[in-house]
């Protein structure tokens, strides 16, 4: 990635392939600085990041409520296979990971060491753990071109489309950053497309899973160069 100081945007290539509704969002019809207002520079990459949300078909029943992880490894395991599945086939792979890690006694919302050995063992994927401690650390790993798995506090991330205050746990991926924010692909919004976070505000909402409720942590995950 290029710093901030050669473009105004840094982010991935991004395409969406249809959001939907959510039981976890607000009512609002008005994305939340969902656009860019000024131009993105795209890397050079066949592979594009596409958005898909962790409830693809709108129905946001319990095992959806909790599919964050399944669903931002799944667009880290598409970005880097260049696999372009549609929505049936994106539901389709989250259940068949859920069923896969129900199999393995791995309960609805993974630690940091299950994400690692799922993302492994299910889909080949190699996790790097990386301990994040200011915002310029972030940025670096963007900066070399690679996408970055957060775990975080869904409550501390205060989006607005969120109901109740957003969920206990969450995950999401980062792509790119400009002056003030990180731009992610945030799976629990139908707005989640290169939506926007603060900064300073997505720095402090990292947090690790323990079994009942998240404490703030400062760990990450990318691909192992």
């Amino acid at each position: 990635m290029l710093s901030n100081k050669r473009s105004a945007v840094v982010e991935f290539g991004v395409k969406p392939l249809g959001a939907t509704v959510t039981t976890q969002e607000t009512t609002e019809s008005t994305p939340h600085n969902l656009v860019a207002t000024e131009p993105i520079k795209t890397w050079p990459s066949p592979n594009k990041v596409l958005f898909y949300s962790q409830a693809p078909n709108g129905v946001w029943d319990a095992l959806h409520e909790d599919a964050c992880e399944e669903a931002s490894l799944l667009m880290v395991h598409y970005w880097l296979t260049g696999q372009k599945p549609s929505i049936g086939e994106h539901e389709n792979n989250i259940q068949n990971m859920v069923r896969w890690e129900q199999d393995h006694h791995y309960s609805e919302s993974i630690n940091n060491q299950q994400i690692v050995a799922v993302a492994k063992q299910y889909l080949s994927i190699d996790l790097l753990e990386s301990k994040i401690n200011k915002v310029n650390d972030l940025e670096t790993i963007l900066t070399s071109g690679r996408p970055v798995l957060i775990p975080a506090d869904g409550k501390a991330l205060h989006n607005p489309h969120f109901k109740n205050g957003g969920p206990e746990y969450h995950m999401l991926v980062v792509v790119g950053y400009d002056t003030n924010n990180f731009i992610v692909m945030d799976p629990g919004t139908k707005f989640g497309k290169n939506y926007k976070y603060d900064k300073t505000v997505l720095l402090g909402a990292i947090a690790a899973w323990q079994g009942s409720d998240t404490l703030p942590d400062r760990s990450v995950f990318t691909l192992q160069n």
